[in-house]
């Protein structure tokens, strides 16, 4: 299973199905550090992935194979295909986290790119 790396495009190309990518957003180690993403002592209640057009057309069913399959305390896995009705592109896509503090973090991708390899 392929894991997100911050500085590199996800590519899907036609016929690409059931493509599972773990994002993962580390906790932080202590109260007052600096490291890592997710406050201290707060874990991932629950993720919601969305993906749109340039602009701003939702296409989330149509890249999203299935809902945001399951969450660890600190990564979210989601199944990707190509999107066959709106097809090559570039897409604006996010991960909207909620704690279980109740906060919720926002994360712009930005980086999924549908096209013919």
């Amino acid at each position: 299973m392929p894991s997100y790396i911050g500085n590199f495009a996800i590519v899907l190309q036609p016929g690409d199905t059931g493509k599972v990518y773990k994002f993962e957003y580390p906790i932080k180690t202590e109260a007052y550090s600096n490291e890592n993403v997710i406050p201290f002592g707060a874990t991932i209640s629950s993720a919601v992935f969305t993906a749109s057009t340039s602009d701003g057309t939702d296409i989330t069913s149509d890249i999203l194979e299935s809902p945001v399959g399951s969450t660890d305390d600190d990564a979210v896995y989601v199944t990707l295909k190509y999107p066959v009705i709106n097809g090559a592109g570039t897409y604006d896509t996010k991960i909207v986290l909620t704690l279980s503090t109740t906060a919720t973090m926002e994360f712009d991708l930005n980086r999924v790119i549908a096209r013919d390899l």
